[in-house]
């Protein structure tokens, strides 16, 4: 396995493991039923030219597409096959207004967010073929010093993102609209108490997928 990897993604059916490797591109393995890993011939794929400090990846319920935020205001987006092999979308580079380091997708798949290295988070529409598109009133202030981690309650209401560069642990709440506009609750950033950032978080009951888009994939 290449260096540095990131945080491992596995599809809805369990069928592929995705992890992101620092300027190097996303690494695909298929998952046996005895759970050992086998690399996807080409892997990893390369993300586009010039592409550089990848975050976290993110993928869709249908496991159709693979989102990899990364430094420099860009995310690349992965058409992901039946075989599991990669290949970059047509306009792959977006633009983001900000850097990107933790990426998830609203429960809904209508929603993108990422985390900036800064003090909020930022906000895109997900289109159906997998592009994604900056909302206008992004970035969102999320009050922190440089975000990090970020996870979604499983209704796709709620947003909570992490600080990993403050000097006390901390974490915002953020509301999440219709059109994935988010506002700051009261009370936030909250403090844990404890010294030192926090880089990842998760909430529970977390996110979850439909079981017919696991059902589905897993006859195939």
């Amino acid at each position: 396995m290449p260096w540095l990897p990131g945080t491992l993604k596995l599809s809805n059916h369990n069928k592929f493991l995705a992890v992101a490797f620092n300027d190097l591109g996303v690494g695909m393995y298929t998952v046996g039923s005895n759970g050992v890993l086998a690399a996807v011939p080409g892997s990893p794929f390369p993300a586009s030219s010039g592409a550089e400090g990848f975050g976290d990846t993110e993928r869709d319920c249908a496991t159709t597409f693979v989102y990899l935020p990364e430094t420099f205001d860009k995310i690349d987006i992965f058409t992901i096959a039946s075989n599991g092999v990669l290949a970059l979308i047509a306009g792959s580079p977006f633009t983001s207004p900000a850097d990107n380091v933790v990426a998830v997708l609203s429960p809904s798949q209508k929603s993108l967010f990422t985390t900036n290295q800064s003090t909020g988070v930022n906000g895109f529409r997900a289109l159906s073929r997998g592009s994604v598109k900056n909302l206008s009133w992004s970035p969102f202030n999320a009050g922190l010093v440089s975000s990090g981690g970020l996870s979604i309650n499983n209704a796709g209401t709620i947003l909570f993102a992490s600080d990993f560069g403050g000097v006390t642990t901390e974490f915002s709440v953020m509301k999440v609209g219709k059109k994935g506009a988010l506002m700051l609750a009261p009370g936030s950033p909250v403090s844990t108490g404890q010294d030192g950032g926090v880089f990842s978080l998760i909430a529970y009951p977390p996110k979850t997928c439909p079981a017919s888009e696991g059902a589905s994939l897993s006859a195939n």
